[in-house]
């Protein structure tokens, strides 16, 4: 499928070569209208806006205006914040006068977004009969009102590494707990949390908790699961548009190509790409030709989720070099004249010490 299908708008920026904000290698890249985000593999933040231009970055500490992991970070209005799920904290850092300020909660390891009337929404990431599924928190920390579960939901294992997602839809927010196969959606208004779709994938309670045990053996014991996992698939939702789920979908047991996954063990999950038709039923994997950018494959980055109403990855010199040369080498002739010029423009506007380039994509609604 061409990448244009899914994405209105799609563009590219050369970040601004200070050496305070050299980007490296990143973990996470978020946006927001005007600003970019990067959560480094050593936890630094980075803050840029959307013109390339760097602004501000922050380290990890222990202190208690610091954060020691730089969790779903955010631009609002003039602040970044930041979630700590290790100290149960969220940070404010104001940019415009320097001020900080820490707001702490009671769900341990849970994941949280400011909303936009600035509540904070806490997600747990672990959860058992009679534990907190969720809390939204004023700015003050008081917490507003809190969700409690009723049923005993299977919770995260470290073998499977099953995400929570979470993002808005209508007048509230969708969101699938770690583990479950179960798309919720929350009502702001109404703070009330309602199924929405079962995604019957082939998951099933038993072979989690086998999982769980499993895995606290030795490695050369731990085949005994294996062969219950040779089908096994897990489904994320990660967006939705009037006519479809975005899914990120997560399988083992399969036979793996071993340049692609090189030295990884059989339990460490193959990560595709996939879509639901929500008037059909129909699900089908999916893959991208970058007609943006003549046609080159396009794919997510590493692991982490990455169906977003905007799309940023950043890549280094070397890269876009190796990538973009050996492509024009190869398909040059069949690429778009105007295409080709924008894709040549790029390269010879780079040089080895320059910061990261992003190329962003704007998904249609």
């Amino acid at each position: 499928m061409n990448l244009s299908e899914v994405v209105e708008e799609a563009g590219v920026v050369k970040l601004e070569n200070d050496t305070a904000g050299l980007v490296g290698q990143f973990a996470t890249t978020t946006t927001s209208n005007d600003h970019f985000l990067f959560g480094g593999m050593q936890n630094q933040l980075l803050l840029f806006n959307k013109e390339g231009k760097f602004i501000k970055k922050w380290k990890p500490g222990r202190g208690p205006l610091e954060y020691i992991v730089p969790g779903n970070p955010q631009y609002i209005d003039g602040t970044v914040y930041v979630n700590d799920p290790l100290s149960n904290k969220t940070i404010g850092y104001n940019i415009e006068n320097g001020t900080a300020r820490a707001i702490r909660y009671q769900i341990k390891n849970s994941i949280a977004t400011v909303l936009p009337d600035l509540s904070i929404l806490y997600l747990a990431n672990f959860h058992s009969p009679g534990e907190t599924l969720l809390s939204r928190y004023n700015q003050e920390g008081e917490i507003l009102y809190s969700i409690v579960s009723e049923s005993n939901n299977i919770s995260n294992t470290s073998v499977l590494n099953f995400d929570q997602s979470f993002y808005p839809y209508g007048d509230g927010w969708n969101i699938q707990f770690s583990g479950l196969d179960t798309l919720m959606y929350f009502n702001i208004l109404e703070n009330k949390l309602t199924p929405v779709a079962i995604l019957e994938s082939s998951s099933n309670l038993n072979i989690r908790t086998r999982l769980s045990a499993e895995m606290q053996k030795e490695d050369n014991k731990r085949d005994n699961i294996k062969a219950d996992l040779t089908n096994f698939l897990h489904a994320i939702v990660e967006l939705e548009s009037e006519r479809y789920y975005f899914l990120r979908t997560s399988a083992y047991g399969n036979k793996r190509d071993p340049k692609k996954y090189q030295n990884r063990p059989w339990y460490w999950a193959e990560r595709k790409l996939a879509m639901l038709d929500k008037e059909t039923n129909e699900a089908f994997y999916v893959s991208f030709q970058n007609d943006f950018w003549g046609g080159m494959p396009f794919k997510p980055d590493g692991d982490l989720p990455f169906w977003f109403s905007e799309i940023a990855q950043d890549r280094d010199f070397f890269w876009v070099k190796k990538w973009f040369t050996s492509y024009l080498d190869k398909n040059g002739n069949e690429i778009d004249e105007a295409i080709r010029k924008k894709m040549n423009d790029l390269l010879n506007s780079l040089e080895e010490e320059d910061n990261n380039v992003v190329f962003w994509y704007r998904l249609k609604k």
